[in-house]
């Protein structure tokens, strides 16, 4: 991003829903969702959304979905140059 002179990084919404669909997916498969407290969730929280809260692919499958983006220009990114306004 750096090196490309770009200031911002915002993901587009339908990058987000893809997302949170990608990392519901991974956690449904763990023994996460038996936790009846689990902070992996925020069940903790009363009245938070419970919801998987950080990628449980591991970090080579993150690392490739980061790659790959980049790849393609950071697809599924609204990005914002320095100077610009």
């Amino acid at each position: 991003l750096k090196s490309n002179n770009i200031s911002s990084i915002v993901p587009t919404e339908e990058a987000q829903h893809a997302y949170t669909e990608l990392v519901a997916q991974l956690g449904s498969v763990g023994l996460w969702d038996k936790a009846k407290t689990s902070w992996y969730l925020g069940k903790n929280i009363k009245g938070k959304k419970t919801q998987m809260l950080q990628f449980p692919g591991g970090v080579p499958a993150y690392a490739k979905l980061c790659r790959e983006s980049a790849e393609k220009g950071y697809e599924g990114f609204h990005l914002k140059r320095s100077g610009e306004a």
